[in-house]
């Protein structure tokens, strides 16, 4: 079926659009204020071998009743996961070849959730730009809408599928 997935793309609404950041946003502070506080904790067992007692320290801080706070060990891997019914944090701390907590390692692994702060900056300033964009989406969308309909009263639909690259 050609053009597949032109005819299946949406048009965006600039307010959706806005919301989704807004709510990226608010994520994003929730896994800075996760990851700092990780790292108060396991800077504290910086060369000490992991162990639940930092569980139990996460667990206590009272800026975190409401959350799981849980170790995850999977594919060789210990993760301190934060979670509850709507959203889960996870951060790496040692693999189990080397159970020793390396804090200059935990925070090169999580280096992804000290980013946010200037993630939030940018999304930020993107919301400026919002209207315009999801103007110019939709009036592209179409167009390929209007270039693939055409194209397919000719049998030619599969020469203008998006992802074709030949």
């Amino acid at each position: 079926m050609a053009g597949t997935y032109i005819k299946y793309e949406k048009p965006r609404n600039a307010k959706k659009v806005l919301d989704d950041i807004t709510d990226r946003i608010v994520l994003n502070d929730l896994d800075l204020f996760f990851i700092n506080k990780v790292f108060k904790v396991v800077r504290e067992w910086d060369g000490k071998p992991i162990n639940k007692r930092i569980i139990s320290k996460l667990e206590k801080d009272p800026q975190l009743a409401g959350w799981n706070v849980v170790y995850n060990t999977n594919y060789g891997m210990f993760h301190i996961d934060i979670f509850n019914y709507s959203h889960k944090f996870s951060a790496l701390i040692c693999y189990n070849n080397n159970p020793v907590i390396d804090f200059e390692a935990v925070f090169e692994h999580n280096r992804c959730h000290t980013l946010n702060e200037g993630r939030n900056g940018q999304l930020e300033q993107g919301k400026k730009k919002v209207n315009e964009l999801t103007q110019r989406w939709n009036a592209a969308i179409a167009e390929l809408k209007a270039i693939n309909e055409e194209a397919e009263k000719y049998e030619l639909g599969y020469v203008f599928e998006i992802g074709r690259d030949k």
